[in-house]
């Protein structure tokens, strides 16, 4: 185990240097800290977010990690947008840290996505909910719409939403081995080690 997440650790520096990922500075601008408390290595610890309404009460919002030192730009490491944030801390893997899950709703077709951000050594990486559409049984696939994916916060669970004809859907509730992580950023002046 120990030398599985040793793997893991260098696998993401490896890649978030090679695919140019290391710490990109963010635009600048006025951040707040995001409502939560602090405490363990996670990403509630040390994020900061930033809203911005596009249209209609479409709103983007945009997560930030504080920088390396003291004045430095927040690198930006993620995006929540919809009409209306919901997104949530929890810890969905049962690791003791909590991910930040967040519940987008594309503007076109009202499509929902969930997006989940974990901190694991010093990488964030970014998960989605990957299906087969054989673990699917009816899906109607008409399109984009057909499946939609959102963290149900009042049950503590993922959900997976799916078209199984012209009028009917079919919910299943699938636990955190549904989710697919890549590295997102790497923040490797941070020691995540407590």
């Amino acid at each position: 185990m120990v030398r599985d997440r040793f793997v893991r650790r260098v696998v993401c520096v490896l890649l978030g240097m090679i695919l140019g990922f290391v710490a990109r500075p963010a635009k600048t601008g006025t951040y707040d800290p995001a409502p939560r408390d602090g405490g363990g290595a996670d990403l509630s610890s040390f994020v900061y977010h930033e809203d911005e309404e596009l249209y209609q009460d479409f709103i983007i919002r945009r997560y930030y990690i504080k920088g390396p030192e003291e004045g430095a730009e927040p690198v930006l490491f993620g995006e929540s947008f919809g009409f209306g944030i919901d997104d949530h801390y929890a810890d969905i893997d049962g690791d003791g840290r909590a991910e930040l899950l967040c519940n987008c709703t594309y503007g076109g077709d009202g499509v929902r996505r969930l997006f989940v951000y974990k901190l694991e050594g010093n990488c964030i990486l970014e998960g989605v909910v990957a299906w087969d559409a054989e673990d699917l049984p009816g899906l109607d696939d008409y399109g984009a719409g057909a499946i939609q994916t959102w963290y149900d916060a009042s049950n503590d669970r993922i959900v997976i939403d799916y078209c199984t004809g012209p009028d009917s859907q079919t919910k299943l509730f699938p636990g955190p081995n549904v989710l697919k992580f890549t590295p997102k950023v790497s923040i490797l002046w941070y020691n995540t080690e407590n």
